[in-house]
């Protein structure tokens, strides 16, 4: 299963759960029990008292209310601002974030990391930050040309730099590259 599906059917089965608990939608088979027809005494299988005599109808209303809201607000609160996608870097990246500055087209990280770092650890951290990139610019306002990176020492010494173009991300997260692809064209752009 490639990225962008797994992260769909993971996104996909996150909103049935939220949306499952909110709902006051029954199935047919127990709507019977709901309603509290079973039974002399109007209580429902579970022995509680029916919160009411709703048709089905008003309460497939209800739920479709409840689920066209739930979809809006996750829309919402699902996009990444560029604070949330510095956050994320940070947690990925075993060094420190020193700087990211955006603006319409162009975005600028600088990391601080150990001057000694293998070229093998410097494509890992390459790979933990583009995985991040492509939830900002799938989720989030990102640079619409392109994220430059940069990783220096305590001392402003560049270690390394590396360019991600943001149409190859877009083409991956739409599945037209794989993640194999995306990382050999980023990782060409790495200058030591």
């Amino acid at each position: 299963m490639d990225e962008t599906t797994r992260r769909k059917a993971v996104l996909g089965i996150g909103s049935v759960l939220v949306l499952s608990g909110c709902s006051d939608a029954v199935d047919s088979d127990d709507e019977d029990e709901v309603n509290g027809t079973e039974g002399d005494d109007g209580n429902n299988a579970s022995g509680d008292e029916p919160e009411g005599n709703e048709s089905d109808e008003d309460v497939g209303d209800d739920a479709d209310t409840a689920e066209a809201d739930d979809e809006d607000e996750t829309t919402e609160d699902d996009r990444m601002s560029a604070d949330e996608f510095v956050a994320q870097v940070a947690a990925v990246y075993d060094g420190e974030v020193a700087a990211y500055d955006e603006d319409e087209t162009h975005g600028d990280l600088t990391l601080v990391g150990d001057a000694d770092v293998s070229r093998l650890e410097l494509a890992r951290d390459v790979q933990d930050v583009l995985a991040v990139y492509s939830s900002y610019v799938e989720r989030g306002d990102a640079p619409t040309e392109q994220l430059a990176g940069e990783v220096e020492t305590d001392d402003g010494q560049v270690i390394g730099s590396v360019t991600v173009r943001t149409e190859w991300v877009e083409a991956y997260n739409r599945g037209e590259i794989s993640e194999g692809e995306l990382r050999d064209r980023v990782l060409g752009t790495v200058e030591t």
